[in-house]
């Protein structure tokens, strides 16, 4: 229990030990950081001399700077950017739950939280929106402090503008909107949004604006006007009102979230649907939650730019929120259903790989990893097949 972030990090940092990057992402970002480093530029990058505006420069510096210190592009090394981010969005919410004094399990929580597909491959790979999750989680939870007036609130009122700066500037805007659009709907909420000053308030306002014209300005000096108006305007509200990439419908992400939140999906649909239905999200904790949930999918709805990894700043406000309410619902016949589900899929991966295995070692070289994996995923159905069937289901978190 005391030691658990560190055995997350060593089950899951193998997964970079033994790839290679990816050429649609993670190697163009290399190649965008090489350009950098040979041009000396550090807040205007270029894609084989074409302007590349789409991200704001923070992953990057990360990147350069492991390859100024080690020499080398080290897989592992970076990929700690995306790890120890994952682990401190897990560090953060369970201290969060823990304060308020919730009963949950926060092993439940961690275990939901990094079996989810979608999160547990956003962790996987060199990309900055597990980074600017992390600032968006701990800006909320600032913002929470402030207003449960913790002996930290103080410092807080000055260090939420600069979290939320630094989620801007490690993905753009939605870094930034996301915690303001969600603390300004839950004071909404509470009928309290004449007190918006105490956490947005003028000085707030004055040092993100301080930190966006000093940022702007530096990529002036650097990339001159045209730069400047392409990050400004075409990325931000190009991608956002009419996008020229990755543009999809409204309702883009509903459907898709059966895959994304999978093998999790029926059990996050069937628990928010007893929080509503027992009208147990009645204090201000799984309020906020809920708010920051429902606000954060219907603006990103609106923007027109949309990808599945776009959600990931939802994830952990969902799975939190479900663990606090699976505590009351052990037993429900629904949600032994919902977990039941997934676990007997789970149970049949390997029998159904021994069935087939004249196809698909056909295909694989060396299937031994294959095989170790299927084993794995079936001892997990198995034993959660077990503890539904005997009522047991936090057994194997005690």
């Amino acid at each position: 229990m005391r030691y658990r972030y560190l055995y997350y990090i060593l089950l899951l940092i193998p997964a970079f030990l033994f790839r290679d990057y990816t050429p649609t992402n993670e190697l163009k970002y290399i190649s965008i950081i090489d350009e950098a480093l040979k041009n000396g530029t550090w807040f205007t990058f270029y894609n084989h001399g074409a302007v590349y505006a789409d991200k704001p420069p923070l992953f990057f510096w990360l990147i350069m700077l492991i390859k100024l210190i080690t020499g080398t592009y080290n897989m592992w090394l970076i990929g700690l950017f995306s790890l120890l981010p994952t682990i401190g969005i897990m560090a953060v919410m369970d201290r969060w739950v823990r304060k308020e004094g919730i009963a949950s399990n926060p092993l439940v929580s961690n275990a939901l939280l990094l079996t989810t597909g979608m999160f547990l491959g956003s962790a996987l790979v060199v990309r900055m929106d597990m980074l600017m999750t992390f600032f968006i989680v701990v800006s909320l939870y600032i913002f929470w402090t402030i207003y449960k007036n913790d002996e930290h609130a103080r410092i807080g009122r000055h260090v939420l503008p600069v979290f939320i700066f630094l989620a801007l500037f490690t993905k753009g805007p939605i870094g930034l909107l996301i915690p303001v659009v969600s603390i300004i709907s839950f004071l909404v909420l509470k009928k309290q949004i004449r007190t918006i000053g105490r956490y947005l308030g003028w000085q707030q306002w004055a040092i993100l604006a301080g930190l966006c014209t000093l940022w702007f300005a530096l990529i002036y000096v650097e990339g001159g006007r045209d730069y400047l108006y392409n990050i400004l305007f075409k990325q931000t509200i190009g991608r956002g009102v009419n996008s020229f990439h990755h543009k999809e419908p409204f309702w883009f992400y509903v459907p898709r979230m059966i895959w994304s939140f999978a093998p999790w999906s029926l059990l996050y649909v069937v628990l928010l649907w007893k929080g509503i239905q027992q009208k147990t999200i009645n204090d201000d904790l799984k309020k906020f939650f809920l708010i920051v949930i429902s606000t954060s999918l219907i603006l990103l709805s609106a923007i027109s730019s949309k990808l599945d990894i776009y959600l990931l700043p939802e994830y952990p406000f969902i799975v939190y929120l479900c663990s606090i309410i699976l505590m009351d619902n052990l037993n429900n016949k629904f949600v032994k259903m919902a977990i039941t589900v997934p676990a007997l899929l789970f149970a049949l991966i390997l029998p159904a790989i021994i069935v087939f295995s004249h196809k698909i070692f056909a295909i694989l070289n060396n299937p031994i990893l294959l095989l170790a994996a299927c084993t794995m995923l079936t001892f997990g159905g198995v034993v959660a097949l077990y503890c539904c069937i005997k009522s047991k289901l936090l057994e194997p978190f005690v």
